[in-house]
Formats: structure tokens, C-alpha cells, sequence
């Protein structure tokens, strides 16, 4: 539902748009032989790493395209090595600051078709309309109510987040075969962590996520750390970011013999993820990177949907799902997430300790 704030937002965009028309000067034209082409994906690490599919797919169909990527900071990390992309940009925040620059050298480019993947901002899609591309392609109600300045508005409901993009690249007639995530990972001089005794497994933890509501519980991860720790030669990392410093080192107290691990560098996080055996994690970033370097995988959904934001179509992934989730305590401030107490650590080291003796690959719902 839009509040009356994002109304009034939504009424000024309009009316300053409608005046900004009279300027704009004669639409770009799509040029099939050598299009100029601008992704967007400003958010997070998931969000940016779903595009990475789409951006070699359009490369190989357009080869002589000029691409494009309006991304965020952490989105600037994730695709600065990309080979098929021939310009990054990212948006500086907050946005209104940096409106009229972003925009000045996105006009500059002259992009004739631009496809939005994904932009929490509200003035983004503003800006992109003020470019003079002939194609403005997006999914159809998730624009914040500002769909009329699409001119290509795609199907979104109940599609996996990749299928939603793949029916925005269909616009510029990509078709897609290939959906599997990509990361170069750049070498570091030294990995980040100096193990007191080499292990047969290297297991990481990464118990945080952008919202609590999304994070199995702290005691959970602990009493499945020590299962781990008991019944296989492995060493332990406990990850996160500055902001969840003091959970990893809690969790790490709790489990014997285990390091932690603050990300500082997205590059030397993704070297930890590359040498490691298995990621277990909540529904957050770090399951896309693990999948995009083609890593084992074992991820807890509570509040979220696997069906739409699981890694897809991949085979080395463990998806534990709560059959008591509400699904709607997301857009909420959750107190007592009761979505994760069916998910039992037990339960988790079975599977996992069945997978790893089976090599068998396949999605678990419990």
C-alpha cells in the first residue's frame, strides 16, 4: 500500500517530469547492430550478482553493444571485473545529492534502451526517464507507483527473482540459456586467515543479514557449529561485517577452536568463500557469492521465499525452509522468530552430514 508521503512524492515526480518533457530532446532509437544499452541494479550483493547472467547474455548477442551498469557501491565491487561490461557507474548517496550529476552522464552516453532489474531508490526511475531512451523496461508494480514512466512494463508475480529479470531482457529479444551467477574473484597476496592446524573441511558461518527477521537464531548456529566441530575434521570461520562483530565473535566464543572473520574487503571475503567447503547462512548476499564461485551451499529461509530469492536452477545448494513462517513479518519489526524454531539444528547437521557422504544435490524443505 503507497502512504500519503509516497503519494506527495510520487506527485511532485509527476508534475516535475511533466515539465522536464517540454526539454527532452528526440528519443534515442534502439540500433539492433550496435546498441547502446544501460543496466540497472542499484542495491545489494544478491540483487547486483542476479544481474551477471543477463549482462553476458545481452554481450553475446550484441557484441559490438556498448553496456552499461548504474549500480551501487558494493554493486561496483561485485562487477569492476566483469569482461562483458564496458562502463560502470554508481549512484552516490543519498540520491537528491547526486541526482543531477548521475543523470548528466548517463544523457551523455546516449543509451537508447535502458532495463531496470532493480532500483529501491525512488528517484531513479525518474532519472532514467530523463534520459532520452527509446526502451524503459521494468517489472510491472515495483516501481513505487511510478510505472507510467516505463515504456515496457514486464510480468514479475510469483517469478523467481532471475526469471523476473530474464522477462525484462526479452524486451531487447535476449534470450538467456545460462543462468548461473558469475564473480571474478581478483588473487589475494595472502588469504586473510592463518590456521593453527590444517583440516579435511573448511566450513564458514555467516550468521548475519541485512534485516534480523531473516537471521536463524544465534544459539541455533551455535549448537550446529558444535555438531559440526564434533563429527568432522574441519576448522570453523565465523564471518560477518563490522556490524555484526560482536554476534561472530559471540558465536565463535561458543564454538570450540573456530575463527571469525570481519569483512573489510568484499574481494578477500569471496577468497574465504572460495576455499571453503560449505557456506551456511541465512537468505542475504554471501549465499549468491557462494553460488556465483560454485560452492556448497546450506541457507535458512524464515520470512522469505526460497521459490523466488533461492540460489536457482543450482545444484549444490541445501535450502531449509520453516513450515511456520507467517511470511509477512519481513515488512515488520519481528520480536520472536518463531519461523526458524521448526528448522533444528539436528535436523540441519543430518542433511548436511548426508550430503557430504552422498554427494547427492538436491533442495531440502523442512
Amino acid at each position: 500500500m503507497i502512504s500519503k508521503k509516497s503519494n506527495l512524492k510520487n506527485f511532485l515526480i509527476k508534475t516535475i517530469f511533466f515539465l522536464s518533457t517540454f526539454s527532452l530532446k528526440k528519443k534515442n532509437k534502439f540500433n539492433e547492430k550496435n546498441p547502446r544499452i544501460l543496466i540497472v541494479t542499484t542495491t545489494a550483493i544478491g540483487d547486483t550478482l542476479w544481474a551477471t547472467p543477463f549482462i553476458k547474455s545481452i554481450k553475446e548477442k550484441y557484441s559490438k553493444s556498448y553496456l552499461s551498469v548504474l549500480t551501487s557501491k558494493i554493486g561496483f565491487e561485485i562487477l569492476k571485473n566483469n569482461p562483458y561490461l564496458d562502463e560502470l557507474f554508481f549512484i552516490k548517496e543519498p540520491v537528491y545529492k547526486s541526482f543531477f550529476s548521475t543523470l548528466k552522464k548517463i544523457r551523455k552516453n546516449k543509451f537508447e534502451a535502458i532495463l531496470i532489474f532493480h532500483a529501491s531508490q525512488r528517484l531513479i526511475l525518474p532519472m532514467i526517464a530523463l534520459t532520452n531512451a527509446s526502451i524503459i523496461a521494468s517489472s510491472h508494480g515495483l516501481n513505487k507507483d511510478l510505472d507510467f514512466l516505463l515504456t515496457h512494463k514486464t510480468k514479475s508475480k510469483n517469478l523467481h527473482e532471475i526469471l523476473r529479470r530474464d522477462e525484462i531482457t526479452k524486451v531487447i529479444n535476449i534470450k538467456t540459456l545460462d543462468f548461473s551467477l558469475k564473480y571474478y574473484l581478483e588473487k589475494e597476496k595472502k588469504y586473510p586467515i592463518t590456521f593453527t592446524q590444517e583440516k579435511k573441511y573448511l566450513f564458514v558461518i555467516h550468521p548475519g543479514a541485512s534485516k534480523k527477521e531473516k537471521c536463524y537464531p544465534p544459539k541455533y548456529f551455535i549448537e550446529l557449529g558444535r555438531l559440526l566441530k564434533n563429527n568432522f575434521d574441519c576448522n570453523i570461520i565465523i564471518t560477518g561485517s563490522m556490524k555484526e562483530k560482536k554476534l561472530i565473535k559471540f558465536i565463535s566464543s561458543q564454538i570450540e577452536a573456530s575463527f571469525n572473520y570481519v569483512s573489510t574487503s568484499l574481494n578477500e571475503f569471496a577468497c574465504i568463500l572460495n576455499k571453503m567447503d560449505l557456506l551456511i547462512t541465512n537468505d542475504t548476499g554471501p549465499m549468491h557469492l557462494a553460488s556465483a564461485l560454485n560452492k556448497n551451499v546450506a541457507a535458512f529461509f524464515g520470512p522469505t521465499n526460497p521459490k523466488i530469492s533461492a540460489p536457482y536452477n543450482y545444484k549444490k545448494v541445501l535450502v531449509f525452509e520453516s513450515r511456520n513462517a507467517c511470511k509477512i513479518c519481513i515488512y515488520k519489526k519481528c520480536t520472536n522468530a518463531i519461523c526458524f524454531y521448526s528448522i533444528n539444528p539436528n535436523i540441519v547437521f543430518n542433511k548436511i552430514k548426508n550430503y557430504f557422504n552422498s554427494k547427492k544435490q538436491n533442495f531440502i524443505s523442512i
